[in-house]
């Protein structure tokens, strides 16, 4: 069983498709972020069938694991930054666990929350 090198390319340029169009407020260019986490399932099922399920598996796996632990520390960043006086947001560390099915999900919004946490991106109002 060995890590899946062209499937990885494949996740990596779907998950760079679906934090690209993560990043824009406006509705229509938005929407072309579900075409990244489409494509991200739809990769899992070609590699499936074509490198075989060990490969495949180890691969998603390991891009799960990878989303969990960047999910985890989004949340990290946000407890960080709260203010003294204020609730402090709980931190999970079992992201992992969900991230398994819907880490093509949970990736660009924990990027996309880092940025605007930090300023980078700005709210729409």
């Amino acid at each position: 069983m060995s890590f899946h090198i062209p499937m990885a390319i494949s996740l990596l340029v779907t998950l760079g498709w679906t934090v690209l169009f993560s990043m824009s407020n406006t509705p229509g260019v938005r929407g072309y972020r579900n075409l990244g986490i489409l494509a991200s399932y739809i990769c899992l099922i070609v590699f499936f069938f074509r490198s075989g399920w060990k490969e495949a598996g180890l691969t998603w796996i390991v891009f799960a694991v990878a989303g969990g632990l960047v999910y985890t520390g989004w949340e990290v960043l946000q407890r960080l930054r709260t203010p003294k006086d204020k609730a402090m947001p709980k931190v999970g560390f079992m992201h992992v666990f969900p991230a398994i099915a819907l880490w093509p999900i949970m990736v660009p919004e924990a990027l996309e929350y880092a940025l605007a946490e930090l300023g980078v991106l700005k709210a729409q109002t």
